[in-house]
């Protein structure tokens, strides 16, 4: 397969090509669920968001651990140059993901109704079953992603995710106005329009295909396994088991903690009484979910390309022992994601409402004198402070378990959900506190998760991050732009309209984080030559005097 040969193990590059796909994916979904939402109201939301949840969880379980593992064990036999053995792999992990696919699937149709009644509501069923057949495909999927993702190649997974979001917008927005206009159920707009998920996950499949098996039909395969360097078929799919199952026990668990808040928010919030009727309880939910753990997942995700391409360079790096490279790699991945979470987090923490606002329709909850953005805002600014967890247990997560400690990060996300599951039955019952519980636990759990990752990083692998070199530089440069952000926005907003201020706001704030960072020295020349065409863009940073 095609790869970029002279950018081999050098993972930022590849980070960097998935950095942009998943700049366009978050731009696609921000133009798929605002006017989504706008479109169909926060009930149809509402039923859309606590099936996708509930598909999310299956769907962790058929791709989370499975395209690790097979990215692991492809960069791995790259490392040693067994050419073959990557082949047997790949041919070896479509089967097993068709398979496993086609279980969680059939689990799905089957037990729609069940599943529906556990989580409050039977009227999901029919959402539940329209997304089922998305976790057969994603599962192939994932097999063709894990594979060029082990050869450090990410374009194929990149140009597969924007067509699956594009698709999603566009057939997504058709189907749900129609529906809306026909004067659908919640429960059966919401069925479309899951359905348009289910169509956009085929198309990036039958994409990813149609790439592989044109590369094949120019460069068709001359040998097969069968020398001493290639392990047998059993050995290889015990491997890939043995690594697998932890990570997906421990991606199923994390993913658990949107499974919670989809079981017990509205649940919990019924229980409380007036004015807290179901359509009521569902409306707050769906503003909660659709409004502020949107716009939190928007800069969680761009750390994701890292973690993506730093496990299996880490994984090569060991295979032949590269001990050195390895500890520059990690450095350099923390100091990364750094200049990534930390800004988003001062930025989306200080204006939550007034970005929500400019975002998303605000029209007042059936029943109360409640607008969604007061109950979406000061979640936000909550969820704020998780942006900085999730993003370090992100790369905390894929360096143990490209050093072969899986199954520690079970024991991580196990005792984290156990925390969000604690308080968040203890804070949604509390009337003063409500819907908050939500974030809050939430929040708790992702600072329990990283502190027992970073346990088990330094106990099991003796590496910790530098503060200085790597956190203490981004950390200073984001509590000025966060200042900047909020002192700005307090001065106009009232002279030229909260829209245009927070636009303005958030664009001052970020020339002076970016301003600051180079100011401080927070990222090298050597980081920059690492990115695509780094040497092009450290010439242009010479040229406006920010680097030297």
């Amino acid at each position: 397969m095609s790869k970029p040969s002279s950018n081999k193990q050098n993972f930022l590059y590849g980070a960097s090509i998935l950095l942009i796909a998943n700049l366009l994916v978050k731009v696609i979904g921000a133009f798929f669920k605002i006017p989504l939402q706008h479109i169909v109201g926060d009930e149809v939301m509402g039923y859309y968001n606590a099936a996708y949840q509930i598909y999310a969880l299956f769907f962790m379980i058929s791709t989370a651990g499975l395209p690790v593992a097979v990215s692991k064990m492809i960069a791995q036999s790259e490392a040693r140059g067994r050419a073959k053995e990557v082949e047997r792999i790949f041919r070896i992990a479509k089967r097993v993901f068709f398979s496993l696919g086609l279980f969680l699937t059939l689990l799905m149709l089957l037990f729609a109704r069940q599943i529906a009644n556990w989580s409050g509501s039977a009227d999901r069923y029919m959402v539940i079953m329209t997304i089922a057949p998305s976790v057969f495909f994603i599962s192939l999927v994932s097999a063709y992603r894990g594979y060029y993702q082990g050869q450090q190649d990410m374009v194929p997974t990149s140009v597969s995710q924007v067509i699956e979001a594009l698709t999603k917008l566009i057939l997504g927005l058709i189907v749900g106005y129609i529906g809306m206009k026909a004067g659908l159920s919640a429960p059966a707009v919401a069925s479309l329009i899951i359905g348009a998920v289910t169509l956009s996950v085929i198309f990036s499949f039958v994409y990813l295909v149609l790439r592989t098996n044109n590369y094949r039909r120019k460069h068709p395969l001359t040998h097969r396994c069968g020398d001493t360097n290639c392990e047998s078929p059993n050995a290889l799919i015990k491997k890939l088991i043995y690594i697998a199952i932890p990570i997906t026990i421990s991606a199923s668990i994390l993913n658990l903690t949107s499974v919670i808040d989809s079981m017990f928010v509205v649940k919990c919030l019924k229980s409380l009484g007036e004015p807290y009727t179901e359509s009521v309880a569902t409306s707050m939910y769906g503003a909660y979910t659709t409004m502020s753990v949107t716009i939190f997942n928007m800069p969680t995700t761009l750390i994701y390309p890292i973690s993506i391409s730093i496990l299996p360079m880490i994984s090569a790096a060991l295979a032949v022992g590269k001990n050195r490279e390895i500890v520059e790699a990690k450095n350099r991945a923390f100091r990364m994601v750094s200049i990534i979470v930390f800004p988003a987090a001062f930025g989306v923490g200080v204006l939550a409402k007034p970005i929500l606002k400019l975002l998303f329709s605000n029209n007042q909850i059936k029943g109360t004198d409640i607008y969604p953005v007061d109950i979406a805002g000061p979640s936000l600014s909550i969820l704020a402070i998780s942006i900085v967890f999730v993003g370090f247990i992100s790369i905390t997560g894929a360096m143990l378990q490209a050093h072969g400690y899986e199954k520690k990060s079970i024991i991580s996300n196990g005792l984290g959900v156990l925390a969000k599951f604690i308080f968040e039955l203890i804070l949604l019952n509390i009337p003063s506190i409500g819907i908050y519980g939500a974030p809050i636990s939430t929040t708790i759990c992702y600072f329990v998760m990283l502190a027992c990752n970073l346990f088990f990083l330094a106990k099991y692998t003796s590496y910790l991050p530098y503060i200085k070199e790597t956190l203490m530089k981004p950390f200073v440069s984001s509590v000025l732009c966060g200042l900047t952000a909020l002192a700005v926005y307090k001065l106009t907003s009232s002279l030229i309209g909260f829209r245009i201020s927070t636009v303005f706001s958030i664009i001052i704030a970020g020339i002076v984080y970016v301003l600051v960072l180079f100011a401080i020295k927070g990222i090298s020349k050597e980081d920059i030559l690492q990115f695509p065409k780094g040497d092009k863009i450290f010439v242009l940073l010479q040229k406006v005097r920010l680097v030297k």
